[in-house]
């Protein structure tokens, strides 16, 4: 764009006749011409419409046709948006192509937009690659209430009856529980980098969910499981195609319509190739449901209660898959944070493991039931999930601290708010992944240590603590050491 103003500049001014300063448009080609006829036309609407819009928070200066879209870098950009927040208060704005982006900072911000005035803020961004041209438009994180409000209803009504409830939730535990053994087997003795077995066990337990497929763990991973590869492959897409800034069709949404054939329309072929995937995973998992359902076997997983409620298939191929996609990505890294802060902190982690075996003993895991005889344990889950809103110095001591005290209302102080009530969603709802999170993590505390791995010399590996730049962060691959405590703690996986 810049390359594009100094032509039009050395342009303007390579036909200005001294002395009368008359512009020689017929020396002008066609091309020329038209790019000097789009570009006046924009700036001139671009300036229209930013004194037809409404009253907006502040934010940063933005330039005509990007807008802000300098302003945010590609790696880290959280740390730009902060920055934002500290200059110009707990509300900005920033105008983008096509749209204007509201960024919220504190938790108080956050309640008052999303909870009280949530009939004004439902929209969901409209994202043309992602959503109209791949197909996840129907996703709920994408769906439009404005658009189809029965359907975005009709979606959140079912999300509410499988898992909106503590009770709704207790039903999938003995599910989560194998799968919480499964990853235990996996990660035993291991060192190196567990990105790999995090992804496939949250997979796992996102598809244990949505449609009651069983992944076999024993099964070496270069053997092919159909859905388990489709819906990994769709749920990578996702979270690839909705990081911001991934995609130009997304900021510049009339290139939609750029012909395939031509160059730069090579986005065409990719979006294809993804709703392919998607559509044959939402295919494959009612399938493999109704399969299930027709030699009597009744499960109480999500499409299954679809399925038996509503005739009309279509809900059990959208609105599972979304879980799916969700469940996986979120969970792991979250469960990856977790390993990196165990390494990190060997002190934290042993109060918790004295904890356990002062409570519960060494002849089983944790349950859910025992969490509220664990404070020490749900403290470091709930540490875990505090991120940037929850690091807020008036309400947390120490905020860029990694301590569990801070919900433990230790030295005279009352405990600080559970941030699961943001990261899990605002409103009352309850998610199975702050069950199945406390699960791996209480399972993982009795019978491992976790510690930076070692290298041939048997020194610790440094770890960089680093995070990626996507729609869902996580920890940049680090190494550790997943070691059982002891005679008890091996005795236990085997029984598992």
């Amino acid at each position: 764009m810049i390359a594009l103003y100094s032509d039009l500049s050395d342009l303007i001014q390579e036909d200005i006749q001294p002395p009368t300063l008359n512009l020689n448009l017929m020396s002008l080609s066609t091309t020329q011409c038209l790019a000097l006829l789009v570009i006046t036309s924009s700036i001139i609407l671009w300036s229209w419409t930013r004194k037809m819009r409404p009253s907006l928070p502040p934010g940063p200066p933005c330039l005509p046709l990007i807008g802000n879209l300098l302003d945010i870098p590609a790696k880290e950009p959280w740390l730009a948006f902060s920055a934002m927040g500290d200059k110009y208060g707990e509300i900005t704005s920033l105008a983008m192509p096509g749209r204007t982006t509201i960024l919220l900072h504190t938790l108080e911000a956050a309640t008052s937009v999303l909870v009280q005035s949530s009939a004004l803020t439902s929209e969901r961004p409209v994202l043309a690659m992602a959503g109209g041209l791949c197909g996840f438009e129907t996703s709920l994180p994408l769906a439009q209430p404005s658009g189809d409000l029965d359907q975005v209803r009709r979606e959140r009504k079912l999300y509410h009856a499988f898992q909106g409830t503590p009770a709704a939730i207790s039903r999938l535990i003995p599910g989560l529980v194998e799968e919480v053994g499964a990853f235990l087997r996996a990660v035993d003795g291991r060192q190196g980098v567990l990105s790999d077995d995090i992804r496939r066990t949250t997979m796992a337990i996102g598809l244990r969910l949505g449609f009651g497929h069983k992944v076999d763990h024993s099964r070496p991973t270069d053997l092919s499981d159909t859905l388990f590869d489709m819906a990994e492959q769709s749920s990578n897409d996702f979270f690839r195609i909705t990081t911001p800034g991934a995609s130009f069709v997304d900021l510049f949404p009339f290139l939609r319509y750029w012909p395939s054939w031509l160059p730069g329309g090579g986005f065409h072929h990719a979006a294809k190739r993804i709703n392919a995937v998607l559509q044959q995973t939402r295919y494959e998992g009612p399938a493999a449901v109704r399969e299930r359902m027709a030699s009597g076997v009744s499960e109480p997983w999500f499409a299954t209660a679809v399925l038996e409620t509503d005739a009309d298939e279509y809900w059990a191929r959208v609105v599972p898959l979304t879980l799916v996609h969700g469940a996986s990505d979120t969970t792991a890294s979250q469960l990856s944070a977790f390993f990196l802060a165990m390494a990190l902190h060997p002190d934290i982690q042993r109060n918790a493991q004295q904890e356990i075996d002062r409570v519960i003993g060494r002849d089983r895991l944790p349950t859910v039931e025992d969490r509220p005889e664990l404070p020490h344990v749900d403290a470091l889950s709930r540490e875990v999930l505090r991120w940037k809103m929850n690091r807020d110095p008036r309400r947390y001591r120490n905020p860029e601290q990694f301590d569990p005290s801070h919900f433990l209302g230790t030295e005279g102080k009352a405990a600080a708010e559970d941030p699961g009530k943001t990261v899990f969603g605002f409103g009352r709802r309850a998610c199975p992944s702050e069950t199945t999170l406390f699960l791996l993590y209480s399972a993982l505390l009795s019978v491992f240590d976790i510690s930076k791995a070692l290298d041939e010399r048997g020194e610790e590996i440094d770890i960089a603590v680093g995070w990626s730049s996507m729609t869902v962060t996580h920890p940049l691959p680090f190494q550790c050491a997943v070691r059982t405590r002891d005679e008890a703690a091996r005795k236990l996986i085997r029984g598992l």
